[in-house]
């Protein structure tokens, strides 16, 4: 029984490492108010090889999400940008597209939850993702 649990917990650390793989953010544990660095590479996606990568971030502050474009900079593989939040951001989804296909990770999105200056989850952060994640055709589509 100890060596299934072991097995079952690598596998979902690989597979949310693999899932992962193609976004990242800085700082990873964000603050409201603040600036997060997004990067996005599209090679393990349903993006892989599209030209013309584009953005959206929806910000989590209230009932519904704010959508916001997202400039992104291409760097060699990689694409780049900025979403500015504000002090009542609660977590942000991202959807990359190119013409008329999207990559929302698989419909597991691309989020973070943002964090106090203790690094612990804001009030209402987890929430807000659980919230987005049982409407998630309103943010997707």
């Amino acid at each position: 029984m100890k060596h299934l649990f072991l097995f079952i917990a690598i596998s979902c650390t690989a597979n949310l490492v693999q899932a992962q793989q193609a976004f990242s953010i800085e700082p990873t544990r964000p603050v409201p108010g603040s600036s997060i660095r997004i990067s996005y590479d599209p090679s393990r996606t349903d993006l892989s090889g599209m030209e013309g990568i584009e953005a959206v971030a929806y910000l989590m502050e209230g009932k519904l999400p704010r959508a916001m474009e997202v400039a992104l900079a291409r760097q060699g593989n990689t694409y780049v940008g900025t979403v500015e939040t504000t002090d009542t951001t609660l977590a942000i989804f991202l959807a990359f597209t190119s013409g008329d296909k999207t990559d929302n990770n698989g419909d597991k999105g691309y989020y973070t939850i943002l964090y106090d200056k203790k690094g612990q989850p804001v009030p209402g952060g987890r929430f807000a993702a659980g919230e987005a994640f049982s409407n998630i055709g309103v943010i997707w589509d």
